[in-house]
């Protein structure tokens, strides 16, 4: 599987359902959203979700999930500098 990441509730569902858009790496995510932006929305109850997924693909100039067939495997902060640490972005 290809470990994704997704800023839940910050990407919409693409309109086919049952595929969640995600960035391949929290550096991309950073293309989306400044590191600001995300702790500022952590404050609001969003967060980031690391998923393992079998099934993507590029849809629209972005990765796409399969949700149905994505292992959910945690839930981020950046504030945790250890998880940071773990997925190469500090």
């Amino acid at each position: 599987g290809c470990r994704l990441f997704r800023c839940s509730m910050l990407f919409p569902k693409m309109a086919t359902n049952g595929w969640l858009s995600a960035t391949d790496s929290l550096k991309d995510l950073f293309n989306w959203f400044t590191k600001e932006d995300i702790l500022k929305l952590e404050e609001h109850g969003y967060f980031i979700s690391v998923y393992e997924a079998v099934e993507h693909r590029v849809h629209q100039n972005h990765h796409v999930i399969k949700q149905e067939n994505s292992i959910f495997i945690e839930h981020i902060s950046l504030k945790d500098t250890e998880k940071l640490v773990e997925y190469q972005i500090c």
